[in-house]
């Protein structure tokens, strides 16, 4: 790596990291969105290579807090992976990603989450695939009850995500900054969220997009009596042919409120998400584990049981 600089992003170059990311993949709007809506992230959570002046490869870090074991506990989201091709293979998004682990380490955080499709290539910086068990989910029927979520809703979206996700292990801490940036950025290109009321008063909702050919839910919640509701939403989320993958948490009584409405459910597995253990010692101690655990087990103690969740729209 002969000649290749390793720094955080300058103020004036958000042109030529837009050009880096839309050669790589071919994709400019979406990374641009992320930039404009996401005030929390910023040049100082960009590491690039440099060779010359020139940008030539690049990684962001994402800070996030979850819930983890009745804690808010900071993570930090690894996202926006690109190297030009002209300078693929010769290790430096490799030393990227070293220098984000520090940089990590150094900001207190006690995990790091993201998302990809070349699982052996983080798996040799110590990242680990997480499976968890989702829905396939056929609808029976088209009936709708629904309608789109408009500004106005936030409020009370908000809180029905706060009760549903309270002791959702791995669930993101959001406030309303948060929300605002979310909301901008978490379609891909857009997203259809949709809302169902009863007397007047939100009691579920649901998010879905197409991402990568697959119709999948991103994210959904209902008020403490609402799963009759969000089962009816996820149903007519549900592509007229095919099936809808969603997150099957160990909410039973959304499960036994979906068999009522006549879909056809299966459970599988879906592993597009790696995490990577940063501070050992504070997560061995929340998991109430032994120093000699793995970390691969050490991860699944903790955000790989049935009741935890990283939702999709929270992806970066």
């Amino acid at each position: 790596m002969d000649g290749i600089d390793f720094r955080t992003l300058r103020d004036d170059e958000r042109g030529p990291l837009l050009d880096l990311l839309e050669t790589a993949f071919d994709e400019r709007e979406l990374f641009a969105r992320y930039l404009d809506a996401d005030a929390l992230v910023g040049p100082k959570d960009t590491w690039v290579a440099l060779d010359g002046e020139r940008i030539v490869a690049v990684t962001q870090i994402f800070d996030k807090s979850i819930r983890l074991k009745g804690q808010v506990i900071p993570i930090g989201g690894i996202g926006s992976v690109a190297t030009h091709p002209d300078y693929e293979r010769r290790g430096i998004a490799t030393e990227l990603l070293r220098r984000a682990i520090d940089d990590m380490e150094r900001r207190g955080h006690a995990l790091s989450l993201l998302f990809a499709a070349r699982i052996s290539f983080y798996q040799r910086l110590d990242w680990v695939q997480l499976l968890r068990p989702a829905w396939s989910l056929t609808r029976s029927s088209s009936a709708q009850s629904s309608r789109p979520f408009v500004a106005t809703d936030l409020d009370r979206v908000e809180r029905i995500y706060d009760y549903y996700n309270l002791r959702a292990d791995g669930s993101v801490v959001r406030d309303r900054r948060y929300w605002l940036a979310q909301l901008g950025y978490a379609g891909n290109p857009e997203e259809d969220f949709r809302v169902v009321e009863r007397n007047g008063k939100i009691v579920a909702y649901a998010r879905r997009i197409d991402f990568e050919g697959i119709p999948r839910i991103t994210e959904h919640g209902c008020a403490p009596d609402g799963r009759g509701e969000l089962a009816r939403v996820l149903c007519e989320l549900a592509p007229d042919t095919g099936a809808l993958l969603a997150h099957r948490t160990d909410d039973s009584e959304l499960a036994k409120a979906l068999s009522e409405t006549g879909a056809t459910i299966q459970s599988i597995d879906w592993g597009d998400n790696m995490w990577r253990v940063i501070d050992r010692p504070r997560l061995l101690a929340l998991a109430e584990m032994p120093a000699d655990v793995t970390d691969a087990d050490l991860i699944r103690k903790l955000v790989g049981h049935d009741s935890s969740v990283y939702w999709a729209s929270d992806r970066f």
